[in-house]
């Protein structure tokens, strides 16, 4: 964030113009490669660790809030709804996009970083396999109706250099938020 400002009743922000517009265009336009979404997701799980270790949940981790700067890096934009742990008042739990959100925001549960882990989780998936992630989001809710506790997803859906990191990220998927990684460390 380069500023921020008011013009008569409306605030503003100004930051970098990302160039290589967001992760959702090129999904839709030219899909990165296996390793280059890896090295985004990781960006964004580097961002989100930063965001979570000062009491920040982001709420709407989706492939339009990741946007690419002009040397190629992904950065996480769209703070509109984050929580803090700082603020005072009601939020909106269940506010966010509905094909990203965990169970608990859906259900308008508390939120924490397991939360934003969850989301970064189905991105991944949509990055890695091409698949829209209401494909993984049907499986959840296949699950959750039938009392599984999380998901795995088979070989089928993304190459063999990269089953290990997709697999950790979908093991962790857990419905529960209690059974999930608890940071992106």
């Amino acid at each position: 964030v380069y500023d921020v400002g008011r013009d008569g009743d409306a605030c503003f922000i100004v930051s970098e113009f990302m160039e290589g517009g967001s992760l959702g265009d090129h999904l839709v336009k030219s899909p990165p490669s296996q390793k280059q979404a890896i090295r985004w997701i990781i960006e964004i799980a580097e961002a989100l660790e930063f965001a979570h270790v000062h009491g920040v949940i982001h709420r709407d981790i989706k492939p339009a809030n990741i946007l690419i700067n002009n040397h190629n890096r992904a950065l996480l934009a769209d703070f509109g709804i984050a929580h803090s742990a700082n603020k005072t008042g009601t939020f909106a739990p269940s506010i966010g996009t509905l094909r990203y959100m965990p169970p608990e925001q859906l259900e308008g549960a508390e939120v924490d970083p397991r939360s934003d882990i969850f989301s970064l989780g189905i991105v991944l998936h949509e990055a890695l396999t091409g698949k829209g992630s209401m494909i993984l989001l049907g499986a959840l809710v296949i699950g959750y109706a039938t009392g599984q506790k999380g998901i795995s997803m088979t070989s089928a859906f993304f190459n063999a250099p990269f089953k290990g990191v997709l697999c950790l990220f979908m093991l962790e998927m857990g419905l529960v938020a209690a059974q999930r990684l608890q940071d992106v460390r």
